[in-house]
């Protein structure tokens, strides 16, 4: 049974790119170790007590007058990971522009720069102006004090739930989850919360392995077989992971990257497994 639960690298990427926002949003890559992050990411998630929503949308503005710049913001206002810049060209019309993983919180910016990559202008929009509903109306752009207004249309395409239909009903009867394997009844509070945490109890619950939920319930065939140490930092572990499927001999490149470019990282795995 073990042997089939297989996690894939884009899924191990995809989890950490949820650290740090609706999930443990006091995640350190610095700091975290696996312990806390068992404790207070997969648990939940795998427990179904930290239910989350993703939406795809498609943004249209109409008449860019300089090169724009549409990127999206953990709700901490950094940009976030995995999600990079997207661009639009000096005198597009109206085009769309489609993204996807969006996640409740998360915030919206558009900039408007010049021929040297400067910002000129620049606005934003909340989660919940343009979720779920979408938008239609003007956005305001700033300049120092200075305003400026541009027409701004917001499609949500979809509403993707992490967990397919069939595993979120085992969430609400517990009797259909034979199928997916032997659940787990936690009753038991971990001492240990991890730096900024808050208590975290089980109730009344079922929980997973973390890989049935990611594999939608589906049997994948492990290839390769990882150990760890409760104590190390959580980052490490998935660094290594990642760099041992690059054919990597050291993991620091991809713990930096894993920070900082979340998003290039995720494209260069897609690279090596389509060859």
């Amino acid at each position: 049974e073990l042997g089939g639960r297989g996690v894939r690298i884009q899924s191990l990427l995809n989890f950490y790119e949820l650290l740090g926002t609706k999930v443990m949003p006091h995640f350190d890559p610095e700091k975290s170790t696996t312990h806390d992050v068992v404790r207070q990411a997969i648990i939940p998630l795998s427990c179904g007590s930290a239910k989350l929503r993703f939406y795809k949308i498609e943004i249209f503005i109409t008449s860019v007058p300089s090169d724009c710049e549409i990127r999206i913001l953990g709700p901490g206002g950094a940009l976030k990971p995995g999600h990079g810049v997207r661009s639009l060209s000096e005198g597009s019309s109206t085009i769309g522009v489609t993204i996807d993983r969006i996640l409740e919180g998360d915030g919206l910016e558009i900039r408007m720069v010049d021929g040297d990559g400067l910002v000129e202008w620049k606005g934003s929009l909340k989660s919940e102006e343009f979720l779920p509903e979408g938008y239609e109306g003007l956005l305001e752009l700033r300049r120092g004090s200075e305003p400026e207004q541009k027409s701004l249309s917001i499609e949500v395409l979809a509403d993707l739930l992490p967990l397919s239909q069939s595993l979120q009903e085992c969430y609400e009867d517990p009797q259909s989850a034979r199928s997916f394997g032997p659940s787990y009844n936690h009753s038991q509070l971990s001492p240990h919360h991890g730096e900024g945490a808050e208590p975290f109890q089980l109730g009344k619950t079922i929980g997973y392995a973390y890989a049935t939920l990611a594999n939608h319930g589906e049997q994948h065939l492990a290839e390769k077989m990882v150990t760890h140490n409760w104590g190390n930092v959580f980052n490490h572990l998935v660094a290594a992971i990642v760099a041992d499927a690059l054919s990597l001999d050291s993991y620091e490149e991809v713990s930096n990257r894993l920070k900082h470019d979340l998003s290039g990282l995720r494209e260069e795995v897609l690279q090596k497994s389509a060859r």
